[in-house]
């Protein structure tokens, strides 16, 4: 799998469950940001139910990208504008 890929993968993972979260109202339908959807719930726990990696450089780097990607979606499924990015560190 290419990086790429493992970000996609991890994102598509992600967003799906901060939509089952919404829909059992758990989330709010309009969280537009990492730190929204932290308001919430722990948003560190979509990254270890995604079970991705961790304790590398290269884990790092790809949670880094990963948070972005599903930061960029959050925005966009708004319209609303990119805030902060919680969460980057592995």
């Amino acid at each position: 799998m290419t990086n790429t890929e493992g970000v996609q993968r991890y994102a598509d993972a992600i967003m799906a469950m901060i939509k089952e979260d919404q829909d059992t109202g758990q989330v709010p339908r309009n969280v537009c940001s990492w730190d929204e959807l932290d308001e919430s719930v722990d948003a560190g726990d979509y990254y270890r139910l995604a079970q991705m990696p961790s304790g590398t450089d290269e884990a790092t780097g790809l949670r880094n990208a990963v948070n972005e990607e599903v930061g960029r979606r959050l925005a966009g499924a708004r319209g609303g504008t990119q805030r902060g990015l919680h969460g980057n560190s592995a």
